[in-house]
């Protein structure tokens, strides 16, 4: 490890709790966790997968991008 890194050791669980509440405190993202119906990370093989169920109905269009609304 070089200086300055820090090692982390965190289960499933603490992952997706640290997940869920850094998009939390992101302005504008409480909107889509809020239409978030599940958020699911899971650790394998030194892998980690994140995903998440969101019901874009839910999504409050009119705060979208140009982009955003495209993709919707």
């Amino acid at each position: 490890m070089s200086k300055g890194q820090v090692e982390v050791k965190l289960n499933q669980q603490e992952l997706n709790d640290l997940l869920v509440t850094s998009i939390a405190e992101k302005p504008g993202s409480s909107k889509l966790l809020a239409a978030a119906k599940g958020i699911n990370t899971t650790i394998e093989d030194g892998k980690i997968e994140s995903g998440v169920v969101v019901n874009t109905s839910e999504i409050p269009v009119e705060t979208l991008g140009t982009s955003e609304r495209t993709v919707l």
